[in-house]
C-alpha cells in the first residue's frame, strides 16, 4: 500500500468500530497501519489462557525489536486478565513470560489500571525460582485489582503493593486454597493490614474467603463500599473503626450453617456491647441476608435496606430477626426478597406493616421468588390481598414494587415427546429436587398468571393508598411477563430495582 495515499483518519474510524481479527489482518497490510492498529487490539484489554498466549503477547509488545514501537505499544495496555486454570504445566514458558511481562509494565506501561488473576496461588508458586508476585507488586499504575484464589503468597504480596488502588477484590472459592489462608497466623490474614499501603486511595473492596478483621489495623478513611463474605466473626465494630466512612455495606454468608439461633443472638448482643461506645452511624445502604443482618447488630441509620430472605425458610425466627433490624437501621427505603410466601400466608405480613419502623418508609419492593415447582399448588389470590391489606396500612409510603418472579424449568408434560434417549420428559425432570413436570390441570399458578391483570391490583391499592406518588407491578413468567408502572418509582428506592 503506498502510504502517500493513505489516509490514517479513515482507518482511525474503521479499527475503532472492527473486530479485533479485521484490526489484526489491516495491520498487516502496511507500516503506518501496524504503528497505530496496536491501541485498538490493546483497547478491550489483554486475556491470557494459555501458554501460547503469554508468550504471543509478549512478541507482540516487542514486534521488531523496535523500541519506538514497543513503546508505542505498551503505552496502550490497560487492563490485563490471567487466567491459566487450576493446573497449567510445570515445564512451560508461562512463569518467565509472565514475569517479563510485568516488568515491562511496571517501567513503561503507564496506563496499565486493571489486573485481574485467576487461580492466583497456583501462577504465583508455579516456579519458585520466578518471582512473579515481586513483579506484579512493583507495578505503580494499577487502580483495580482483582484475586481469586490467592493463599499466602498472594496475601504476602498485597501487603507490599506499590499501587495507589482504589478497588480491590479478594476470593477465595478452593477449599485446598481456604485451608491455605486458614493456616497462617490471624495477623497474616487481617484484612485491615492487606492493603495498608493503599489505606488513603481505596474507596472499594470486596472478601470473599477466610480472612478476618481486627480493632488493630490501619483507618482507610477514603473507602465508601464494603462488600464481604464468608468472614469470621462478623464483628461489626471493627468494620467500622476500619472505615469510618462506609457508605454501602453488603454482607452474604457470614453465618455458618452449623450456628443455632442461641449463638447467633450472642454474637449479635457481642456486635451491639461493642458499639455502645460509638455515636449513632448512618450508612447509605445495607444488603444482606436477613439473619446476617441480625446477627451484625448495626445500630445506625441506613437510607436503603435491601433484607434477603436466608435459605432456611421463612419461620418466626426470621420475622424477628427482620423486625430487629428494621428497628436497628431505620430505613427510608426497603426492599425485601423473600422466596418463602409463609409470611403471605397469614396475617403476620398485615402486622409486620404496621411495626413502627414500616409506618416510616417512603418505598417498599417486595421480591417474590417463586418455584414453580414447589409453589405449583399455590392460590396467588390469598398472596395478593395479603400485600394489598398490609401496604395499605402504611400511610407515609410514597412508593410500591411488587415483582413476582417465576420461571419454570420446562413446560408440561404432554408437550413433550420422547428425547433422543427413550426417555420420556416426566422421567427426565424426576432428577430435579425429586420433581416432576406437572400435569397441565395441577399447575394452579401459571394458571393463575394467564388471566392474572395487574392493572387492577395497581389501581385498587392506588385508591387504597392516595398518597402514593408510584405503584410499579412486575410479573416474570416463563410466558405471562406482565408490567405496570405508574409514576416514578426509580427516584425513591430505585437503586436496589
Amino acid at each position: 500500500m503506498d502510504n502517500s495515499v493513505l489516509n490514517i483518519d479513515v482507518f482511525h474510524v474503521i479499527m475503532a468500530y472492527a473486530t479485533r481479527h479485521t484490526v489484526s489482518k489491516l495491520m498487516q497490510t502496511c507500516h503506518s497501519l501496524t504503528y497505530e492498529g496496536g491501541r485498538y487490539l490493546l483497547a478491550s484489554g489483554v486475556q491470557l489462557r494459555t501458554e501460547n498466549d503469554a508468550v504471543s503477547f509478549l512478541s507482540f509488545l516487542f514486534a521488531r525489536s523496535s523500541f519506538e514501537e514497543f513503546s508505542s505499544r505498551i503505552q496502550w495496555v490497560r487492563s490485563v486478565v490471567l487466567s491459566f486454570g487450576t493446573a497449567p504445566p510445570r515445564q512451560s514458558m508461562i512463569p518467565g513470560t509472565v514475569y517479563s511481562i510485568f516488568t515491562n509494565l511496571s517501567l513503561f506501561a503507564f496506563n496499565f489500571v486493571h489486573l485481574e488473576i485467576y487461580s492466583a496461588e497456583t501462577l504465583l508458586t508455579l516456579d519458585p525460582s520466578v518471582d512473579i508476585p515481586y513483579a506484579i507488586a512493583n507495578l505503580t499504575t494499577l487502580g483495580t485489582l482483582s484475586i481469586v484464589d490467592g493463599g499466602k503468597v498472594a496475601l504476602n504480596m498485597l501487603g507490599r503493593l506499590q499501587s495507589p488502588l482504589h478497588s480491590a477484590a479478594i476470593f477465595v472459592y478452593s477449599a485446598a486454597v481456604a485451608a491455605d489462608v486458614a493456616s497462617v497466623t490471624p495477623g497474616e490474614r487481617n484484612a485491615r493490614w492487606l492493603l495498608e499501603g493503599c489505606g488513603q486511595q481505596l474507596t472499594s473492596l470486596t472478601i470473599d474467603g477466610p480472612l478476618s478483621f481486627s480493632a488493630a489495623g490501619p483507618t482507610y478513611s477514603a473507602l465508601r463500599v464494603l462488600s464481604i463474605r464468608r468472614i469470621w466473626p462478623p464483628a461489626v465494630v471493627d468494620y467500622l473503626d476500619a472505615f469510618p466512612h462506609l457508605q454501602h455495606l453488603k454482607v452474604l454468608d457470614l453465618i455458618p450453617d452449623a450456628l443455632d439461633e442461641d449463638d447467633i443472638d450472642q454474637h449479635r448482643q457481642n456486635n451491639i456491647l461493642c458499639r455502645s461506645h460509638r455515636a449513632a452511624d448512618r450508612i447509605r445502604d445495607v444488603r444482606g441476608p436477613i439473619v446476617d443482618l441480625y446477627t451484625l447488630g448495626l445500630s445506625c441509620r441506613a437510607e436503603f435496606l435491601c433484607a434477603l430472605q436466608s435459605n432456611d425458610g421463612w419461620d418466626e425466627y426470621m420475622e424477628e430477626c427482620l423486625c430487629a433490624i428494621l428497628v436497628d437501621t431505620r430505613p427510608v427505603h426497603l426492599t425485601l426478597m423473600i422466596t418463602d410466601v409463609a409470611l403471605l400466608l397469614s396475617e403476620e405480613f398485615c402486622a409486620l406493616c404496621q411495626q413502627e419502623p414500616m409506618q416510616h418508609l417512603e418505598s417498599i419492593h417486595l421480591f417474590l421468588d417463586l418455584i414453580p415447582y414447589e409453589y405449583r399448588l399455590l392460590n396467588m389470590f390469598p398472596i395478593l390481598e395479603a400485600i394489598h391489606e398490609g401496604v395499605r396500612t402504611m400511610t407515609s409510603l410514597r412508593a410500591f414494587k411488587l415483582t413476582i418472579s417465576w420461571f419454570p424449568l420446562g413446560e408440561y408434560e404432554e408437550d413433550y415427546g420422547v428425547d433422543e434417549r427413550g426417555e420420556d420428559f416426566e422421567v427426565v425432570m424426576k432428577s430435579w429436587h425429586g420433581h416432576q413436570v406437572p400435569p397441565r390441570q395441577d399447575f394452579v399458578l401459571r394458571d393463575f398468571f394467564a388471566s392474572w391483570d395487574p392493572n387492577a391490583f395497581v389501581n385498587r391499592l392506588s385508591e387504597a393508598l392516595t398518597g402514593l406518588e408510584a405503584v410499579h407491578v412486575i410479573n416474570q413468567g416463563h410466558m405471562y411477563n406482565a408490567t405496570v408502572k405508574r409514576g416514578p418509582y426509580d427516584q425513591f428506592g430505585g437503586m436496589w430495582t
